[in-house]
């Protein structure tokens, strides 16, 4: 590297200029892979399309609804994006959208997932991967009204390779009460 190059380098505070030429330091370990474990969920990339149903709870009357579901790999493999969307319409106007990501938590040996929702809640899950044809995460709903986290199960059930059932449920005064139901194919 010439004086010329280095002026140029501290110049402009470019690291990428000053490392152009230079190799890569073999002192410096690559990252990890992605972790093998998410090999498991290759099963929900693609674009799902839903009907569901959630339940009469006495206030509320149950509803039919629509919905979307996209899966793909994010950040290098490293997590998986999901995105959700159930549509508007007359029994469900205001509709339903959450956004998260799913990756593997290698020191609890267990599924991770992170989503935000429209009308501001957020959720935390773990899930021990697949057991037989079932994908169970559970953990806390936040921001639904409640001063306090609830607790939720959401059950994912491989049908197929082109079709999923899943039951989304929450804990109310220690009991689980099932919210939706859905079918969905990709």
């Amino acid at each position: 590297m010439n004086l010329k190059h280095c002026l140029l380098c501290a110049l402009t505070l470019s690291t990428a200029a000053c490392g152009a030429d230079e190799k890569k330091d073999p002192g410096v370990p690559p990252p990890p892979k992605p972790a093998e474990e998410l090999q498991q969920l290759k099963f929900f990339n693609g674009t799902w399309n839903c009907e569901g149903k959630t339940q009469d709870d006495g206030s509320t009357p149950g509803y039919e609804f629509k919905s979307t579901l996209q899966v793909a790999p994010y950040l290098d493999n490293y997590w998986i994006e999901m995105k959700y969307e159930e549509h508007t319409s007359k029994t469900n106007p205001y509709g339903f959208k959450s956004y998260g990501r799913v990756g593997w938590d290698g020191t609890k040996q267990k599924f991770v997932r992170l989503h935000t929702a429209s009308q501001g809640a957020w959720e935390t899950a773990l899930s021990p991967g697949f057991v037989d044809s079932k994908l169970v995460w559970t953990g806390d709903l936040n921001n639904l009204g409640n001063p306090e986290p609830v607790p939720f199960r959401h059950t994912f059930e491989k049908k197929s390779d082109t079709l999923l059932n899943t039951s989304f449920e929450l804990q109310v005064e220690g009991v689980w009460k099932l919210i939706q139901v859905e079918t969905c194919k990709k």
